[in-house]
């Protein structure tokens, strides 16, 4: 378990950052802060003011991270629940970017895709939550990170900070549905989750800045005066802002109201939810949990009420300042807590170097023990035979646990050094070959996509062997009869990415056709 985990949440208005140490049963909070970020007008932080709060934040605070999380805002990310047929964890991967592809509405090359299995369903099939980012966003998220000098291990979605945080606090959660309801300066996030695990979720674009802007609207006060006038506790100043407050809340209920009907249709009526859990900074206004409870007839509380998470002392913190932390604790429990659920939306460009970066590093260093081997063994040529024998044998034991250790696939180790430079020629070789397909057709993944969407519906077809090069495509299988070959080549060869298709090989075997198709892709 690591030493010192944080968890970074980056929101509209401020950085929250909490500390967490690992012990052997549980984790302790070390420290919980925040920082406003530089506003203009209402609009976002560029990414580089925002790392240089950050660097800031954890100076300040004496706080040197091993290892960091953060988090996806849910407003940033396009969200869908799909049923699919399998369970099958490498399944449901390959197929996500082609089911969530019609839902959303940016190119699906332009988003990283991850997924979180809601429930299994009948016929061996499965419900999951898919969440796509835009890479443009997370290459701004990336950037924040970059000018604190720091590199998250994981990205996960503001969401799963929530539910992790909730399931810190809430340890013995109920079986009935619970709605954690996190109201931002921005934006106001809905979670239902269920025993322990999420099952719907949904952002909306109303926030406390809507209503300081409304009380702002209804006197002569600026902005900033108007925030103090929304936080102050004094019954008088509340009684001048009862209005304004009344109609954000009642438009927020109606909200809540679309994303209760949504998940009340999409579990059929059988379960309703009996809680609300309240957190972030609009859960600190007075009137909030009163008109909730109200609202909905159901149990209505505040996150941490009881300050066990985020005591005020030794924290040093606010007495409101632990309804702000909980996305930030969630975040660091991902790599503070094994049973911690959550995505990564550190994949394909925006993956962590760390397999290659590493394997270089140890060939280096595989190098120079070599080396030093070598050297070694020529200057004990002059003193002792006997002793160089025994530095050699040691040395040679280190160089192949290196090796193993690097290689573990490799069970016969002949030649440490020769090998590794041909493992990481192969390497360099496969990862050249994902992606390096010139000219209109793309990446091995899109003729793979082609060959889907040209393959007739009506016609079954087993593909029992597919290879794909920068030449051309090579498709064996087999079909009902000559006529479905016939079909098989005219819808590739209709194809705008294919030259030429031809058909090598067609005969009648024990099952249907048996045929091969020689496909050769179309030069930039």
């Amino acid at each position: 378990m690591p030493k010192s985990v944080i968890g970074v949440d980056i929101g509209s208005t401020a950085i929250k950052v909490v500390e967490v140490r690992g012990r052997w049963k549980g984790f302790d909070v070390v420290k919980a802060v925040e920082r406003q970020l530089p506003s203009d007008n209402g609009q976002l932080c560029p990414p580089e003011q925002a790392g240089q709060a950050l660097r800031e934040l954890l100076s300040a605070h004496a706080i040197r991270p091993l290892q960091v999380v953060s988090a996806i805002p849910a407003h940033a990310t396009f969200v869908r629940n799909l049923p699919l047929p399998f369970r099958d964890p490498r399944k449901i991967r390959d197929v996500l970017k082609f089911e969530l592809e019609p839902h959303i509405p940016s190119p699906i090359e332009d988003v990283i895709v991850d997924f979180y299995k809601i429930r299994d369903t009948d016929a061996g099939g499965c419900e999951v939550l898919a969440v796509a980012v835009p890479k443009t966003v997370m290459a701004d998220h990336l950037r924040v990170f970059d000018v604190a000098g720091l590199s998250p291990e994981i990205v996960d979605w503001e969401i799963f900070g929530e539910l992790n945080g909730y399931l810190a606090w809430r340890l013995r959660p109920t079986a009935a549905p619970v709605a954690l309801i996190n109201l931002g300066a921005s934006k106001t996030t809905i979670a239902i989750v269920q025993e322990r695990r999420l099952q719907f979720a949904r952002s909306v674009a109303r926030g406390g800045n809507l209503l300081t802007e409304s009380i702002r609207q209804r006197s002569t006060l600026t902005t900033a005066q108007a925030e103090a006038l929304k936080r102050s506790e004094r019954d008088k100043e509340r009684a001048q802002i009862a209005e304004p407050m009344d109609a954000f809340l009642t438009q927020l209920a109606k909200e809540i109201d679309h994303t209760l009907l949504a998940y009340s249709a999409r579990s059929e009526g059988e379960t309703e939810v009996q809680e609300f859990v309240l957190l972030g900074g609009g859960a600190a206004l007075p009137e909030v949990i009163a008109f909730f409870g109200e609202q909905y007839g159901v149990a209505t509380t505040a996150f941490d009420v009881e300050h066990r998470l985020f005591p005020p002392a030794p924290l040093a913190l606010q007495p409101h300042a632990g309804l702000v932390m909980p996305v930030a604790l969630g975040l660091a429990l991902r790599l503070a807590s094994r049973q911690a659920p959550g995505l990564n939306f550190r994949q394909e460009e925006f993956a962590l170097r760390k397999s290659y970066e590493e394997i270089r590093g140890q060939l280096l260093s595989l190098g120079g023990v070599a080396a030093f081997l070598v050297g070694l063994a020529l200057f004990d040529l002059y003193y002792h035979l006997h002793n160089k024998e025994i530095h050699y044998a040691q040395l040679q034991e280190q160089v192949e646990a290196l090796f193993r250790e690097t290689f573990p696939d490799v069970r016969r180790v002949t030649n440490e050094v020769a090998q590794a430079r041909e493992r990481l020629r192969e390497i360099e070789t496969n990862l050249r070959g994902v992606g390096s397909l010139s000219g209109p057709q793309g990446s091995s993944l899109e003729m793979l996509r082609e060959l889907s969407v040209r393959l007739p519906q009506n016609l079954e077809v087993k593909i029992t062997d597919l290879t794909i090069s920068t030449e051309g495509i090579g498709i064996s299988g087999e079909t009902q009869s000559f006529d479905g070959v016939d079909n098989l080549k005219q819808a590739f060869a209709a194809s705008p990415y294919f030259d030429e298709v031809k058909v090598s090989q067609a005969r009648a075997g024990t099952k249907g056709v048996e045929f091969k198709l020689a496909i050769t892709l179309k030069k930039p």
